[in-house]
């Protein structure tokens, strides 16, 4: 594996991560913010 291809495999993992966390903290913290359960 070429250090360029060991890079862009870590910038994919830390993004998924960072779109994780921000998913996890938008919709299972604060579970108020515009979902409602309602129904």
């Amino acid at each position: 594996m070429s250090v360029g291809e060991f890079a862009i495999i870590n910038a994919v993992i830390l993004i998924l991560l960072g779109l994780g966390g921000y998913a996890f903290l938008k919709y299972v913290v604060k579970p108020t913010e515009g979902v409602k359960e309602d129904e």
